[in-house]
């Protein structure tokens, strides 16, 4: 299996299929703009002739057109691409794009961060006591992280923190997150917890635009 996150699906037919599969099953797709803005869109129809999907978005709606990564599951495969969603009328389109990726499962399951990235977990509070400490990430999935703690501060299983997921420019997603393990002096693995589908469709697209980052720069 490649080492790489995700690999290119350059089949067309490949990829009309995928999208067809989606479209016939009405799985939802998660679309996230350009400011970090997280939608569900609810498949309808599938243009027979473009492969563009047509649909409802839930939530509040993105602008009329906007650029998008769009992530969806086939059966126990995980894909995105990089297209547009426009709206006309009373629907919304999804259009089809060959800029089409497959997750490679394992390699995408835990993310390692790079130094010079600038993810940073913000903890406004450690059990309910105030300590607004930056402490830098080493990891992340979709479900939980690694980060580091320097100093003679302990934090035993269970412990609860509050706070918020930081990186780019001003981007802020706020965590709550209970430690699991510790398997090395300073450095500690979280769970992320009290996740609602917002939270966790934010916490996913997410580790994408880190992957894309990292696999594009």
């Amino acid at each position: 299996m490649s080492k790489e996150p995700f690999e290119r699906v350059f089949s067309l037919i490949e990829r009309k299929k995928l999208l067809a599969k989606v479209a016939h099953d009405k799985k939802k797709i998660v679309l996230k703009n350009t400011n970090g803005e997280v939608f569900e869109f609810l498949p309808a129809y599938l243009d027979p002739k473009s492969f563009d999907i047509t649909g409802l978005v839930t939530g509040f709606e993105p602008q009329k057109k906007e650029k998008v990564v769009a992530m969806f599951y086939v059966d126990k495969d995980r894909y995105f691409m990089t297209t547009i969603v426009q709206k006309q009328e009373n629907h919304w389109v999804l259009f089809s794009d060959p800029q089409f990726f497959k997750f490679n499962r394992r390699s995408a399951f835990r993310v390692e961060i790079p130094n010079d990235l600038g993810v940073n977990f913000f903890v406004s509070t450690v059990r309910n006591i105030e300590i607004n400490r930056t402490v830098e990430m080493v990891d992340i999935s979709a479900t939980g992280a690694r980060i580091l703690w320097i100093g003679e501060t302990r934090l035993a299983k269970g412990t609860m923190l509050r706070g918020a997921l930081q990186w780019g420019k001003g981007k802020v997603l706020p965590v709550e997150a209970s430690v699991i393990h510790s398997p090395i002096k300073g450095a500690f693995g979280i769970r992320f917890i009290n996740l609602n589908s917002i939270l966790q469709n934010r916490l996913k697209m997410l580790v994408i635009e880190i992957q894309q980052t990292i696999h594009f720069k």
